[in-house]
């Protein structure tokens, strides 16, 4: 049976612990990314419809328009 010391368990101990730590948060950091891309894609698709029904009311504008009469 191999014993090791005080000091060197609890060094491998930190050690474990920060690997573990760094993992989440690697993995959390990832997962906030994923969501931002997916969120930045709604957006970007919003921003296409909202140009789209604005220039679809710009022309509608246009076509209603009255025609000026005695235009000099």
């Amino acid at each position: 049976m191999v014993l090791i010391d005080y000091q060197s368990a609890f060094g491998a101990s930190v050690t474990v612990g920060i690997l573990f730590g760094l993992l989440i948060g690697v993995r959390y950091l990832v997962r906030i990314e994923r969501h931002q891309k997916r969120l930045l894609e709604k957006v970007e698709d919003l921003q296409e419809t909202l140009a789209k029904t604005e220039q679809k009311i710009l022309n509608l504008l246009v076509k209603k328009k009255p025609a000026k009469k005695g235009a000099k």
